[in-house]
C-alpha cells in the first residue's frame, strides 16, 4: 500500500507541476501552489519516501527503516537546495508560500486546480519504469 500511495501522490503532483519537476539545471519553473502543492511543498519527494519505505517493507522491516532514513536525508538536502533557488527566483511569493504551506506534513484541503493525467503520466513514465524494475528485483530476491 505504501508503494501505491506514494505513486498516487506522485501522479497527483506531476499532474500539477508537469515536467518542470525533472530539471536540475539553472532554470526555475513557475511557482505551483495548486493540488498537493497547496498542502505540502514537496509532494513528489514525500511520495518517493513512501515508496522507498514500501519497497523496504517488502523485503525486511529493518531495510524499510534504512531506506526511509536514507531517503529522508537525501531529499532534505535536495529540498534545501531547491528552495534556495526558488527563493532567489520567486522572492517574496515563495517566502509567503513557505509561511503558509509546510515542507513535509500536509495540511487542509488546499486549492484544487485541475491536474492533467496526461501530463502526470508523461512526467512519471521513467519513475514508473524504475519502480516496476525495483519491485521485480525485490520479489526475485525475496
Amino acid at each position: 500500500m505504501l508503494i501505491l500511495g506514494g505513486e498516487a501522490i506522485r501522479l497527483w503532483a506531476a499532474g500539477h507541476i508537469g515536467r518542470a519537476s525533472r530539471t536540475r539545471g539553472p532554470e526555475v519553473g513557475s511557482l505551483v501552489t495548486t493540488g498537493p502543492y497547496a498542502r505540502m511543498r514537496n509532494p513528489l519527494y514525500a511520495g518517493n519516501m513512501l515508496m522507498a519505505a514500501g519497497f523496504g517493507a517488502l523485503s525486511h522491516p529493518l531495510l524499510a527503516a534504512v531506506w526511509s532514513a536514507t531517503s529522508v536525508g537525501y531529499y532534505s538536502v535536495i529540498v534545501r537546495w531547491e528552495e534556495q533557488r526558488l527563493l532567489e527566483h520567486h522572492g517574496s511569493d515563495f517566502a509567503l508560500y513557505c509561511q503558509k504551506v509546510p515542507r513535509w506534513m500536509p495540511i487542509g484541503a488546499g486549492r484544487r486546480g485541475e491536474p492533467s493525467l496526461r501530463t502526470a503520466f508523461r512526467s512519471e513514465r521513467s519513475t514508473l519504469l524504475v519502480w516496476m524494475l525495483l519491485l521485480g528485483a525485490t520479489w526475485a530476491l525475496g
